[in-house]
């Protein structure tokens, strides 16, 4: 008598590869897991990254202000002193005297 027994092959084979999937599951699982821990990290960093730009870019327009400021009376100043060599140049050729007598 010949028993046939491929069913029972088929059968051991399906369970063998439903407990690879079952491995392969949890192992993915835990890769999801750390996976989504990184993420999160990634994500707080950023926002912290985009906050200190904030920052960055607040200051940076502080000292371009503050630049222009400080150009903007250097300026003022270069102007006043050429103006006064100007006026002293007029007196350098001449005496303070003439024009009086």
């Amino acid at each position: 008598m010949k028993v046939n027994i491929e069913w029972l092959i088929l059968r051991l084979e399906e369970i063998l590869e439903a407990r690879k999937l079952l491995n392969q599951f949890a192992m993915l699982k835990g890769e999801k897991y750390v996976s989504k821990k990184i993420i999160e990290s990634v994500k707080r960093e950023l926002e912290q990254c985009e906050a200190e730009k904030k920052a960055l870019e607040k200051k940076e327009t502080a000292c371009k202000k503050s630049l222009a400021r400080a150009q903007d009376k250097s300026t003022k100043i270069y102007e006043t002193i050429t103006n006064a060599k100007s006026k002293v140049r007029h007196f350098d050729n001449f005496s303070l005297a003439d024009g009086l007598l």
